[in-house]
């Protein structure tokens, strides 16, 4: 018997989920909060559906609402995935869980707890493209019963999609590996270092898409809302990355502006810079508790296109090589993300 399942949103990240979902055989409904975006939408799914479905799929018809739409049909799973606006998240889950009563509730928030937003909801962070990534992040709400634990799991599963389970502690966690490294982008390019070359020497085996390309996809603004959402909930040492981006990342320019000015970093310089910072967090997340060995791995070879895994870097490089260096670079900054982890001495 296929799950019939609401999403809430028709951004990017609503489409990739929903076209997901239609492949693995359930009954997708979209909807949007404006009839005219319903209506452009609902042509721009047709010709993903047809090529799906010319591809081998066995597509169920996907069906648009909003709010002209009588929105009153029962639902079994509801995925919320609008902009990252808490009152406006709060309302429309409000809304649509009172006129569609689903079994199972979720959120695709990238930086709001599920309690956050509503009791009851589950956060499901899904990671673009999700039919390549096939990965996301189950945060489980306070107090969620053991057997609505399992119905959660099995749902996801079920769907083809391998999942790291977060709590408050770790949530958002492979958002949260990237911290450090985005920070040392901002500075360095508050520094004059050309965005072209940070672009270049941020790309590495452990992350395919380089910084500068990163922010203007997704956003500065809602990087900014992200880490301003992180920051609430963040120790004294992950607090550092935070402060530089929320202070410093609407100020930078993403563009070459005219002739940059001379910086003593050569781009070898940079890579290693940011190759052993990312290193270096991986290890800290798992020092503390906060990812596995392979959870962290599956993140960077899913949402990041990792060539190799941590330990080939480190094995490749030397740990004492590593911990030399990033001892070094605190020394001279200040930065407290540069402070070695245990584990590579």
């Amino acid at each position: 018997m296929s799950t019939t399942i609401l999403i809430a949103g028709t951004g990017k990240m609503g489409k990739s989920i929903g076209l997901y979902l239609l492949t693995r055989g359930n009954n997708v409904l979209w909807y949007s909060r404006s009839a005219e975006r319903c209506e452009s939408f609902e042509k721009n799914i047709g010709k993903h559906v047809r090529r799906l479905s010319s591809a081998g799929y066995q597509i169920a018809k996907p069906f648009f609402l909003s709010p002209e739409s009588d929105c009153n049909s029962k639902v079994d799973v509801l995925i919320e995935s609008i902009e990252e606006d808490i009152s406006e998240k709060r309302k429309l889950l409000c809304t649509l869980i009172e006129a569609s009563r689903p079994a199972l509730v979720f959120s695709n928030s990238s930086s709001f707890l599920p309690e956050e937003l509503h009791l009851g909801c589950t956060g499901l962070h899904f990671f673009n493209p999700v039919q390549i990534t096939s990965l996301a992040e189950l945060i489980f709400p306070k107090n969620c019963l053991s057997a609505k634990r399992e119905e959660i799991i099995t749902f996801v599963v079920e769907n083809g999609l391998d999942f790291i389970p977060e709590t408050d502690e770790n949530a958002f966690a492979a958002n949260r590996l990237l911290i450090p490294v985005q920070a040392e982008a901002v500075v360095l390019l508050r520094e004059g270092v050309d965005p072209e070359l940070l672009d270049i020497a941020s790309c590495s085996p452990l992350i395919a898409q380089g910084q500068i390309t990163l922010f203007k996809s997704i956003g500065v603004e809602l990087i900014c809302k992200s880490v301003l959402n992180y920051r609430k909930r963040a120790g004294k040492k992950e607090a550092v990355g935070l402060d530089i981006i929320q202070d410093g990342l609407m100020q930078c320019e993403l563009e070459r502006s005219g002739k940059c000015p001379t910086v003593p970093y050569s781009v070898e310089q940079l890579s290693r810079r940011f190759l052993y910072l990312l290193v270096n967090t991986c290890l800290h997340f798992r020092a503390r508790g906060l990812l596995q060995q392979s959870q962290c791995n599956l993140i960077l070879e899913r949402v990041m296109g990792a060539e190799c895994t941590v330990e080939k870097i480190v094995q490749r490089e030397k740990a004492s090589i590593i911990s030399k260096t990033l001892q070094t670079w605190y020394k001279q900054t200040g930065r407290g993300y540069f402070q070695p982890c245990g584990l590579l001495c």
